[in-house]
């Protein structure tokens, strides 16, 4: 159990208060813009055993930095001498709690959830940060996720929690018929004659253009009750924001009229379960799946039936929506150090 108190802070904040936030940002060289408006958004406080500040966090209303979707971003700030343990962590756990409660359900918003970017130097000591951080203090009623959405500008990671989202799909009774297979040079003939009639057709290849296609790109085979059903290819791709290489998956029935949405769910809910036991938590490797759309969905924010998250827009319209690996971890950006 913690030695600190954590109290709410009651808005306009007293002149008494105020100096004390003051002097806490002054002990850590703490470099604030807008002083006035920062004080307006502490919202929580940790006081040691002795009565002394040791921390605060503090929120606003703003948008992600890759979602752009509308999130509380949280601040937290703890005095240099209070660092060596999780009290940063247990200050944005009381914070966040109070926010979650107010957003169960039958609550109403259009705040998509609660955003952290971590600006210490332990991320920059540690060379590589996990894609998903849950954690459970005593203040939260049930375990809660973060996830990455990508690094600032200046390197730093941005984590956020989604309100309400449902689990990701577990794999059910139908997924049993099917049998996932990786193409390669020995694999079987009559199988790499199937998969190059698929590709040929759909892609509108010729022949001797079909080795450069798939060069750098995995060539899944997917089959139902051992006939072929689907081709899945996978394609690294570096993803800026993430620091990180994740497969781009494109799916090819062999009947394109019988990939409904409910079964393509199914599909990619496989290979993606498929490749997540194959992945060893090598930070060079690719660290998930994502699906591009030609635009904005009208997908919920974690899609139910597929497992994939929406992730933001690109520069060319596009949506990205994806789910990492169990345990995958991204390198942490060189930075100069930030107070």
């Amino acid at each position: 159990m913690s030695d600190y108190r954590f109290l709410p802070v009651e808005q306009p904040l007293t002149a008494s208060v105020k100096a004390q936030v003051l002097a806490l940002w002054k002990s850590g060289d703490a470099v604030i813009d807008n002083p006035d408006e920062r004080l307006s958004q502490v919202a929580y406080a940790a006081h040691s055993p002795d009565g002394t500040l040791a921390g605060v966090c503090s929120y606003q209303l703003q948008r992600g930095l890759y979602s752009a979707l509308s999130v509380y971003g949280l601040r937290v700030f703890v005095a240099p001498n209070h660092r060596q343990g999780l009290l940063a962590f247990e200050l944005l756990a009381h914070l966040g709690e109070s926010l979650i409660d107010a957003h169960r359900p039958p609550a109403q918003t259009q705040t998509a959830g609660l955003c952290a970017v971590i600006e210490t130097e332990i991320v920059n000591d540690r060379g590589a940060v996990f894609v998903e951080r849950t954690f459970q203090f005593a203040v939260n009623k049930h375990p809660v996720t973060f996830v990455m959405t990508g690094f600032s500008p200046g390197g730093s990671p941005e984590y956020t929690h989604y309100f309400n989202l449902p689990a990701p799909p577990l794999l059910d009774a139908r997924a049993n018929s099917y049998t996932v297979t990786q193409l390669h040079e020995k694999s079987d003939e009559s199988l790499r004659k199937a998969v190059a009639k698929i590709l040929i057709n759909q892609k509108k290849l010729k022949l001797d253009q079909l080795d450069a296609y798939v060069s750098q790109k995995l060539v899944l085979a997917i089959s139902d009750s051992n006939t072929l059903d689907a081709v899945c290819l996978l394609v690294p791709r570096y993803v800026r924001e993430l620091n990180a290489t994740l497969f781009g998956l494109v799916l090819l029935a062999r009947d394109p009229a019988t990939l409904t949405s409910d079964k393509q769910n199914l599909l990619i809910t496989i290979i993606y379960e498929h490749m997540n036991s194959l992945f060893d938590g090598d930070i060079n490797a690719s660290i998930g799946v994502f699906t591009l759309h030609p635009s904005r969905t009208e997908l919920p924010l974690l899609d139910e039936d597929s497992g994939l998250r929406f992730h933001g827009i690109d520069n060319q319209g596009q949506e990205m929506r994806l789910r990492f690996f169990e345990g995958a971890k991204v390198i942490v950006p060189q930075r100069a150090a930030q107070h």
